[in-house]
């Protein structure tokens, strides 16, 4: 967009007189136009110049043609100086003012006017200047210029005076962790610290590997016991091959009588036996029942609930027609006869009746004639006439849908759907002799009809009057009515009916109604059985509704138990889980305690042995003194021992068994137990009194029983010419290729053993 500069050319006189005049001042006086007026104000006019935006830093560009550079003015003459108060002080010195803006405006190149410096466009008004006038008007606030160039950054300042200190802040946030620095300088050694607490036993370590043979001992001249001061307790000595099975022991004392057992599972049933011979016939003391005195009666039983009423039966086949009998006697006078006359009047006896037969009015007020069954609740008409029929009933807690019949078809219907009232009904009717009329309701629901002690429900009719004498009549006997094959249906009217409460259900015919009282009708018939058929489902639903309740409860409840056993679960699992390592910590206690049990226990039989093959009762309770002669006995001349065989202790093995059991001796000296077992070995048999004997050293159970893993393998190396022996405790050692194996597990020997040795031996075998 262009935007307009108004430049004031003053030919005559100056801008600013002009504005100082009485009509710039005053623009509001009426003064009479004249040509000097005019033409001040034509020369007054300003003059309009189009100017180009300002350009931005981006847009802008360095022109095509570079005009020449002005020289400036000098700046030493009076424009520089400072003019004395009121002077303008915008406006330049008159001398070389002048003349640098003549040699500009006549120069050679023309200068573009946005180039003109301001004070060049107005130096003919500055020769003309009046006086100063006085102080014009504010004019109006300018519209805000482009901003400029960001200047330059300034130069740092000097730090300012350090202000008081503030308050303390909150704590930040704990900051994370550091990486680790760099190692410090080692420190000098401090002084010695206060001795720490005991620390606690460290892990057992495992046994060490078998020291050395020893040198022999030196006997002394007197092998006497001497009481010396103990020495100190040497190692655990290697353990010996596993003895022979000991003999049985002696019978010890019987004990006392053990827990019962638990009971052991069914045998298998024996085969059946052989039938035996009849006893002798027995002496019967009987007393015939049938004879007796009754007993007292009993007490009356309480009242049981009454059960819910059945189904309805399946109907059966129709049967066959009876063959006709004979004519029956005269009958009574015809129906013409004016004497004849009938009627009844019955009340109702049970309530609630049931639907598909007729009701049983059986408490019978009137019947002379007996023309009404009290057993069936059906009137038979005895003569062609006209009669009327009319019911009254008492309804009570259910809806009542009612209806009379005529040999199987409805005649009126009546509908009462209050849950506490009565209604009535009373209807002509013209029967033909041996016709049948009764009531009946329409299904257990709907069955409200009640009697009680302060209400009845009756059932009545009479003879208005028989046909007149013209008619053909018949002195024959009534013709039986046969029940159809639906039996005592409900049925449907056949004419229109309209239902309401306690009114009957008959209706004019249909072709003497319009079509809008037709369609009345019909929504009027709709809206109640609609109705009744809601009386109806309003029990159920509120059973519904309180079954959906009670299920809702249930469910309820079995969610809060199901929480509580989820949380009972949950506990029992970590309770579980710690259970599991506290199991896991007390069966590695367990083992340890075994362990050290089973070194403990092979600690205290170093100086024992175990002497096989003795005869039964040859030490003669005295086995001390037995095994010392033997020993002495056995063990001289060159398996001289290196000390006197003194034994501490001697005695049998305990147990039962078929032969002699072994002894077990305890010496004294350790040195000797080795010789004797270093000699048996090499020996392998010992005879002593004809007796066979076998020396082993004595292991605890589990020793012995580590040890007998390594038989089968040890078996196969004996097979395979391959030496091995056992160390203390249990650990195999054997030599193969020149090379010294160590197992301390028989599987880690048989592995060896399938991978190494029996390859082996099988490519010596095929060479």
């Amino acid at each position: 967009m262009a935007r307009l500069k108004v430049d004031w050319h003053c030919p005559d006189r100056s801008a600013s007189s002009l504005l100082k005049s009485p009509i710039a001042r005053k623009p509001s006086v009426t003064m009479s136009p004249s040509p000097l007026h005019l033409l001040l104000m034509a020369a007054s006019l300003p003059v309009v110049m189009v100017m180009s935006d300002p350009v931005s830093e981006d847009s802008w560009a360095p022109p095509l043609n570079t005009p020449p550079s002005l020289p400036y003015p000098p700046m030493g003459g009076p424009g520089r100086s400072f003019p004395p108060d009121g002077v303008n002080v915008t406006e330049p010195g008159t001398g070389d003012v002048q003349a640098y803006c003549q040699l500009l405006l006549q120069g050679p190149t023309p200068v573009p006017p946005n180039q003109v410096p301001w004070f060049c466009l107005c130096t003919q008004c500055q020769s003309r200047q009046g006086p100063k006038g006085d102080q014009g008007d504010r004019g109006l606030p300018g519209s805000p210029g482009s901003p400029g160039r960001r200047g330059p950054t300034g130069f740092r300042g000097s730090p300012g005076f350090v202000g008081r200190q503030g308050i303390k802040g909150q704590k930040g946030d704990e900051g994370e962790k550091g990486d680790r620095g760099l190692q410090g300088f080692i420190g000098p050694k401090g002084g010695r610290g206060y001795k720490g607490d005991k620390g606690e036993q460290g892990l057992e370590g495992r046994p060490g590997d078998q020291g050395p043979k020893g040198d022999d001992g030196v006997c002394p001249d007197i092998c006497e016991n001497s009481h010396g001061p103990p020495g100190p307790r040497g190692l655990p000595g290697p353990a010996g091959p596993r003895g022979l099975t000991g003999g049985p022991g002696l019978l010890g004392p019987k004990g006392m009588k053990g827990d019962t057992g638990d009971p052991g599972r069914p045998g298998a049933p024996g085969s059946e036996g052989q039938k035996g011979e009849p006893g002798p016939q027995g002496d019967c003391n009987c007393t015939n029942g049938s004879e007796g005195v009754p007993g007292p009666k009993g007490d009356k039983g309480d009242k049981g609930d009454q059960g819910q009423e059945g189904r309805d039966g399946l109907r059966g086949p129709k049967g066959n027609n009876g063959v006709m009998g004979p004519p029956g006697m005269m009958g009574p006078p015809g129906p013409c006869m004016p004497s004849i006359q009938s009627a009844f009047a019955a009340g109702l006896g049970s309530s609630y009746p049931p639907p598909n037969t007729p009701v049983v009015f059986s408490q019978v007020l009137y019947n002379v004639q007996g023309s009404y069954n009290p057993g069936t609740g059906i009137y038979t008409a005895p003569v062609n006439g006209t009669y009327v029929f009319s019911y009254h009933l008492t309804v009570h807690e259910r809806v009542l849908k009612v209806g009379l019949f005529h040999n199987f078809r409805p005649v009126v219907k009546t509908t009462d759907p209050k849950v506490l009232g009565t209604t009535s009904q009373s209807v002509i009717l013209h029967l033909a002799r041996g016709d049948q009329v009764w009531i009946q309701v329409r299904d257990t629901v709907t069955n409200g009809m009640y009697a009680g002690s302060e209400s009845s429900s009756t059932f009545s009719g009479f003879l208005l009057h028989p046909d007149t004498c013209d008619m053909a009549l018949l002195r024959t006997p009534i013709t039986p009515l046969f029940r159809p094959e639906l039996g005592y249906t409900w049925g449907d009217l056949s004419y229109p009916s309209t239902a309401g409460a306690g009114s009957a259900e008959q209706v004019p015919a249909a072709d003497e109604m319009d079509k809008n009282e037709m369609s009345t009708l019909i929504r009027s018939i709709i809206r109640e059985e609609l109705k009744a058929h809601m009386d109806e489902l309003q029990p159920q639903l509120a059973s519904i509704k309180l079954d959906v309740k009670i299920c809702v409860e249930k469910v309820t409840s079995m969610e809060t138990a199901l929480s509580a056993h989820s949380d009972q679960i949950n506990k029992l699992e970590k309770d579980c889980g710690s259970l599991r390592k506290v199991c896991s910590m007390l069966q590695h206690e367990n083992q340890e305690l075994k362990e050290k049990t089973d070194r403990l226990e092979g600690y205290s039989r170093r100086f024992n042995i175990r002497v096989f093959g003795l005869d039964k009762d040859v030490e003669e309770n005295n086995a001390k003194a037995y095994m010392t002669a033997l020993l002495k006995e056995v063990f001289k001349g060159q398996k001289k021992l290196p000390c006197q065989p003194d034994v501490e202790i001697a005695h049998r093995v305990a147990g039962k068994g078929p032969g002699p059991r072994p002894m077990i001796v305890r010496l004294q000296r350790f040195m000797v137990k080795e010789a004797i077992l270093k000699i048996a070995k090499q020996e392998k048999v010992l005879e002593y009194k004809n007796m066979k004997l076998k020396i082993f050293p004595d292991l605890t159970a589990e020793t012995a029983r580590r040890r007998a893993q390594f038989n089968n393998i040890r078996g196969k190396l004996f097979q395979a010419g391959i030496q091995s022996g056992l160390i203390h405790p249990a650990t195999l050692i054997l030599n193969f290729n020149g090379e010294k194996r160590i197992f301390r597990e028989a599987t880690e020997a048989e592995k060896f053993y399938a991978e190494k040795i029996k390859p082996s031996l099988s490519v010596d075998h095929e060479a």
